[in-house]
């Protein structure tokens, strides 16, 4: 999501945050949602502006 690709645009960290959460439980398993965001990695990617 936060990379380049020939369709779209990169979007925020904030923004990837956002979309998982409001995915969460319909999407993407909502167990595995709450373990990424409970990672250093996002707040190392909104810190540094990287991917995950």
């Amino acid at each position: 999501m936060t990379s380049d690709r020939p369709y779209r645009s990169s979007i925020t960290v904030d923004r990837v945050i956002d979309t998982l959460k409001s995915g969460s439980g319909k999407q993407w398993a909502s167990d595995v949602v709450e373990a990424l965001l409970s990672t250093e990695a996002v707040e190392l990617a909104k810190a540094k502006h990287t991917t995950f």
